[in-house]
């Protein structure tokens, strides 16, 4: 089989604009950094609005200095997990598990880099708005 990339058009990709987003977790991969550290990368999917079906990436490296993003992520799905204190590797897929098909609401800026590179920053994480009553930031 042959592939003809010649007369393949690659189309136009606009970045989404910075906004909140209703997003679910559609994927949560147990990965490593560069640096070789554990890493969770997140896949979210756009629930509404004219962006609805769209991709938004992020990353939760798993190391102490940023236990905070992952207490909030995990915080905005409801997890119980936001009150261990001891989560080494062994529980690493325990929270892939958690995240995956949650719903939330994160914050998405969109940038450019030094080289003109579009780049996307997700903060901000909350409760989804659609979230069932009791669910709360910090339970």
């Amino acid at each position: 089989m042959t592939i003809n990339l010649k007369d393949t058009n690659i189309g136009s990709f606009e970045p989404v604009p910075s906004a909140r987003y209703e997003v679910e977790i559609e994927t949560a991969e147990l990965t490593s950094s560069k640096s070789g550290k554990a890493m969770i990368k997140l896949r979210y999917k756009i629930l509404e609005g004219d962006m609805k079906g769209r991709l938004i990436f992020d990353q939760i490296v798993l190391v102490q200095t940023a236990a905070w993003k992952l207490k909030t992520i995990l915080s905005a799905v409801n997890s119980d997990l936001i009150n261990e204190a001891n989560l080494d590797e062994n529980k690493y897929e325990t929270i892939v598990e958690e995240l995956i098909n949650k719903r939330l609401s994160v914050y998405v800026e969109t940038g450019k880099n030094d080289q003109g590179q579009t780049t996307f920053n997700c903060s901000k994480w909350l409760p989804s708005e659609n979230a069932e009553s009791g669910d709360t930031l910090f339970g």
